[in-house]
């Protein structure tokens, strides 16, 4: 009966993340609560994060394989056989790395600070309203866009992303925000804003792995990370074709008003359960 519970444990977990790592609702904030209520200690939240972000992360190369097959032999012919019509795929990588930069950064140098964050229920929660907040701002965004990447506007998204690092910060949603801050048109900013996701996740995957030499990694609960993994990548699937295909004209102040909300209960449960 124990091993049923765990497998239903994470089976929830999976389906958390891989709804809200999509749409702009922080998947990290998301994760923390579920943690909590379904009491899973400390160390294996770190590692099992890396690994639910790391499904979610296959799934948006699956989703935008063309684009990135796309990217990926543009840059080979750009750079191996001089081909100048190539030169915007060979860029995008680029952006994408540039972009990429500054969350590594803080992420290395501020590391304690954040994973000691997803301890605080009340500093999630107030980063829960503010990304609502935030979210309340997009309208105000609708002039002057460009439809071209440039270094400026990707690298201010990619600045942005760095207040993801911490619980409660919608990582797409804050880099979408950043996104139209630099003037991005709006589609562009949503598949910039999703392609950031892939060298962060891929690198901390892989440093992960490194970790895990360690004995302290508990083998025995593999199968679980695996289930997790599959029903997260499942559910980053459905979630990718409801946020980019099926929500283009759906108001964020919806998210906005679910955010203030789940804000509200997890505070009060966080006075009688947590």
């Amino acid at each position: 009966m124990n091993k049923v519970i765990e497998v239903i444990k994470f089976i929830i977990i999976g389906i958390v993340q891989g709804i809200s790592e999509i749409l702009p609702i922080s998947s990290s904030a998301h994760l923390a609560i579920t943690y909590k209520f379904l009491s899973i200690d400390n160390f294996q939240q770190f590692n099992l994060t890396i690994f639910l972000h790391f499904a979610s992360c296959i799934a948006l190369c699956i989703y935008f394989k063309d684009l990135l097959f796309k990217m990926f032999v543009g840059t080979f012919k750009y750079i191996f056989k001089k081909d100048v019509n190539s030169k915007k795929d060979f860029m995008l990588l680029i952006y994408i790395i540039i972009a990429s930069i500054p969350s590594v950064l803080v992420g290395v140098f501020l590391k304690p600070l954040v994973e000691e964050s997803f301890n605080n229920i009340i500093f999630i929660c107030i980063n829960l309203i503010i990304t609502s907040f935030l979210l309340l701002l997009f309208p105000l965004f609708k002039k002057k866009t460009n439809n071209e990447y440039t270094f400026k506007n990707t690298f201010i998204t990619g600045l942005f992303q760095c207040f993801a690092l911490f619980p409660g910060i919608s990582r797409s949603g804050i880099t979408i925000f950043g996104s139209k801050v630099a003037r991005l048109e709006n589609e562009k900013g949503k598949t910039f804003s999703f392609l950031l996701l892939l060298p962060i996740s891929f690198g901390s995957f892989i440093l992960s792995i490194l970790d895990f030499s360690d004995s302290t990694f508990n083998t025995s609960q593999l199968y679980l990370y695996v289930i997790s993994m599959i029903i997260t990548f499942i559910f980053s699937i459905l979630s990718l074709n409801f946020f980019v295909k099926k929500t283009r004209n759906i108001p964020y102040y919806y998210y906005t008003i679910y955010l203030i909300i789940v804000s509200i209960i997890t505070l009060i449960c966080s006075q009688i359960y947590f």
